[in-house]
């Protein structure tokens, strides 16, 4: 069973779910989510980002169907929350989150963005916002190239992506420190 599962199983539906009014549905939305924060830390940055979450469900929510905006805005939109959300996730605390966030916006050497860096994003970007048709004509036309043309594309995505992993290695996963 994952966590998602779990949580909708035996917290969110029990509370009542969706039923019961607008008022009563964010209020289910946001004591799960500031559950789920608690279940992976008992800190306030992980009940903080808990509640980022729940209120974004909830605004979400509220929003469907009034605001029309394009796929792209949408996804861009909560792309960005997320990853500002994971400052806090990652945080050891709270001033040292909110330091973080406010160094965003300060000018300064950008040491994590280079060259192959930028490259990688904006292809893998720019792929995901094509539509599906494309990407499926581009998969055959891989499929009819040379072996040895594939392996030289391959090896230039293995040395892009060795061109941006910091030099003392590969970060471990997140959750290998609970």
């Amino acid at each position: 069973m994952t966590l998602s599962r779990f949580i909708r199983d035996f917290i969110f539906i029990p509370l009542g779910g969706s039923r019961g009014g607008r008022l009563k549905t964010a209020r289910n939305l946001m004591i799960t989510m500031l559950l789920g924060g608690l279940w992976h830390g008992a800190a306030w940055t992980f009940v903080i980002w808990g509640a980022f979450h729940g209120a974004a469900q909830v605004v979400e929510r509220e929003l469907r169907g009034r605001i029309r905006a394009p796929g792209w805005l949408c996804w861009l939109l909560v792309f960005h929350f997320v990853c500002l959300s994971w400052v806090l996730f990652r945080a050891n605390d709270l001033s040292t989150a909110w330091t973080f966030v406010q160094r965003l916006v300060v000018p300064g050497e950008a040491t994590l963005v280079t060259v192959p860096a930028v490259l990688a994003i904006v292809t893998v970007i720019g792929l995901q916002l094509l539509p599906e048709r494309p990407l499926e004509r581009i998969r055959e036309r891989f499929e009819d190239f040379p072996a040895p043309a594939l392996a030289a594309g391959v090896l230039a995505v293995i040395l892009c992506v060795a061109a941006t992993v910091p030099s003392q290695g590969v970060p471990p996963f997140i959750y290998f420190q609970f």
